[in-house]
C-alpha cells in the first residue's frame, strides 16, 4: 500500500513524465535486472539467453530481489529448468538459480534491496571530489557543487538528488526531510535524478499558473 507522499509522487510522474526527455535508467530495476544479466554471462550464459531469462522472470514475477530472495527449492528448480531451455550449459545450470538468490540476498542484507544505493554512495564521493576540483579551478562551492552533481546526473543517470530550492519547496510544503524523500523514492524504485526533474517541472507549473491567476 502506497504512502501519501507517494501517492504525490506517483500523480506528479503521471502529471510531468510525458514532457520529460528519455531517460536510460529511469526505473531502478532496470538496474538490478542488468545486474542479473552480467552475473548470468559472467556465469557462461550467453548475453542473448541472460536478456530472455531476465524476460521470462519478469513475465512469471520471479525478477524483484524480494522474489528472487525468497525463492523456495520449488522456485529454484524452475529457473534452473528456464535456463536450460533457453540454451544454458548443463553444467552451470543448477548454480545460475544458486547464484541469482544468493546475489539477491546478498543486496537485500547490505542495501534494503536497493542496488542503487551502492552507486549512490559511490556519485556522492564523486560529487564531492569533483566539486572541489571545479571550486579549485575557479568556480564557487555551490556553483561546482551543483555542476558536479548535474554532470554525473547527465553523463551517468546518478541516482542523487539535488536539494536546490525547488527540491527544498516542495520538502517544505509536505513537511518531508530530504533523507525521506530519498526513502520514498527508493520504495517506489524510481531514478532521483528523474525525481528531481519531476520536481521542477512542478514547480515551473505551479509559478506559471501562480502568475496567469495574478494576471502577471
Amino acid at each position: 500500500m502506497s504512502t501519501p507522499l507517494q501517492e504525490v509522487l506517483i500523480k506528479l510522474y503521471h502529471e510531468h513524465r510525458p514532457s520529460l526527455t528519455a531517460y536510460p535508467w529511469e526505473w531502478e530495476e532496470d538496474r538490478w535486472a542488468e545486474l542479473i544479466k552480467c552475473s548470468t554471462v559472467a556465469m557462461g550464459l550467453s548475453p542473448n539467453a541472460a536478456a530472455v531469462l531476465v524476460e521470462v522472470l519478469s513475465r512469471l514475477q520471479l525478477a524483484s530481489v524480494s522474489d528472487l530472495a525468497d525463492a523456495d527449492d520449488a522456485t529454484l528448480q524452475l529457473i534452473s529448468a528456464i535456463v536450460t531451455r533457453i540454451g544454458g550449459d548443463p553444467a552451470i545450470t543448477a548454480n545460475v538459480a544458486n547464484a541469482l538468490r544468493s546475489l539477491a540476498r546478498g543486496i537485500r542484507s547490505e542495501w534494503d534491496g536497493h542496488i542503487q544505493r551502492f552507486l549512490r554512495r559511490h556519485n556522492l564521493a564523486m560529487i564531492e571530489e569533483l566539486a572541489s576540483h571545479l571550486h579549485g579551478f575557479g568556480l564557487e562551492r555551490p556553483t561546482a557543487v551543483r555542476a558536479a552533481t548535474l554532470w554525473l546526473q547527465n553523463v551517468s543517470n546518478a541516482p542523487v538528488l539535488m536539494d536546490d530550492e525547488r527540491v527544498r519547496k516542495f520538502r517544505e510544503r509536505f513537511n518531508v526531510s530530504k533523507e525521506d524523500l530519498i526513502e520514498e523514492a527508493d520504495k517506489l524504485g524510481v531514478n532521483l535524478a528523474v525525481l528531481e526533474d519531476l520536481l521542477v517541472t512542478e514547480d515551473a507549473a505551479a509559478s506559471e499558473g501562480a502568475a496567469l491567476s495574478t494576471g502577471a
